[in-house]
């Protein structure tokens, strides 16, 4: 019975994709927002300014059990993906 499910399932996602692929060149694709998009470059500018000090701090020493979770954070920040239109 779950066969059966997740052959309807794969056959409705390969017509999805053939329904896409038949799209006419001449329409545009989905542009994205603005509202997303400062969203996804301001988590990468985050990111980027808590690496810095992450690392600043992790070169102390002294600080190192903060700055080295501070660091990990900014790259998952840095390298988290953006909305679902980015993924496909």
């Amino acid at each position: 019975m779950a066969t059966v499910q997740s052959w309807k399932r794969l056959a409705l996602r390969a017509q999805l994709q053939r329904a896409a692929a038949v799209r006419r060149p001449d329409t545009p694709g989905p542009s994205p927002s603005v509202l997303p998009t400062l969203a996804f470059a301001g988590r990468r500018l985050l990111g980027a300014v808590l690496l810095i000090l992450g690392v600043l701090m992790m070169s102390t020493l002294l600080l190192l059990p903060v700055g080295l979770p501070l660091a990990l954070l900014a790259v998952a920040l840095i390298a988290a993906p953006g909305s679902k239109e980015r993924l496909s």
